[in-house]
């Protein structure tokens, strides 16, 4: 317990140096929340990738690994049913409190910064609603990604000729990423902010927003300053931050 405590406090020394949009510090207290949720995003998704990938074996079929005439196929176990439909269940149980929290912080920033007090809380009908969208988003693209990366791993141990025994520690090694846990973290902890404070504006009447970069990369430059209506797309067909990996844009509205 205590090393997971020490765990988050640096992520969330590490987060807040970051080069975030000012519009994320104009309330310290959701600012603070943020940073937190996404520790925890990233410490519960270690936790789920570690656990995945002790028993991710049991999803492959290892007679079409045998079979040398396979390069490049599907090799998730095929019973009728796809095992990663009970995946999404699991891996929701893993996500839901950072992504709750996350999406709560951006609807208080905009509660303090407008000073339109709506009692926001992790039970208000539109967060959950948005959090149950999100992580719905999340967990399909989680799984997608992992499926691919279980063919890959798998199809470069057929074709070096691998073992069993080497093709399940490649796949292990391959599946317990803490790389990917953080930028999974990272991005889906802003993007459950930024639709946060997004829906919150909708509810009380804003007619327009204004997308503001952090340290701009070439695709958040163009948009720096850009005002759209508030059911607009912004120019390149974005919505919302984040539209890249760790991407830290954010946005304000006009009512």
């Amino acid at each position: 317990m205590k090393l997971i405590e020490t765990l988050h406090k640096c992520n969330c020394k590490l987060a807040e140096s970051e080069n975030w949009s000012g519009q994320y510090k104009r309330d310290k207290k959701s600012f603070k929340m943020l940073i937190e949720a996404e520790s925890m995003l990233e410490i519960q998704m270690n936790k789920y990738l570690r656990d995945l990938s002790k028993r991710v074996e049991e999803m492959i079929d290892w007679n079409k690994f045998r079979d040398e005439s396979i390069k490049a196929v599907d090799f998730i176990i095929d019973i009728g049913f796809d095992p990663f439909e009970d995946e999404e269940i699991t891996i929701k149980s893993f996500v839901q409190n950072g992504l709750i929290q996350s999406t709560v912080a951006g609807a208080m920033a905009q509660e303090k910064i407008t000073k339109i007090d709506m009692g926001i809380n992790s039970s208000t009908d539109w967060i959950m609603k948005s959090v149950k969208q999100n992580g719905s988003k999340l967990v399909k693209g989680l799984n997608k990604t992992t499926k691919d990366k279980i063919n890959r791993s798998i199809e470069t141990s057929i074709n070096l000729g691998e073992t069993n025994e080497d093709a399940i520690k490649r796949l292990r090694k391959v599946i317990n990423d803490p790389k990917r846990a953080e930028l999974i973290s990272k991005t889906e902890s802003v993007r459950a902010y930024n639709d946060g404070g997004y829906k919150f504006a909708k509810e009380t009447g804003a007619k327009k927003q204004q997308w503001h970069t952090s340290d701009p990369c070439p695709i958040c430059q163009p948009l720096d300053g850009v005002v759209v209506g508030i059911d607009q797309l912004f120019p390149g067909g974005y919505d919302s931050p984040p539209i890249h990996p760790r991407c830290k844009c954010g946005k304000s509205y006009i009512y």
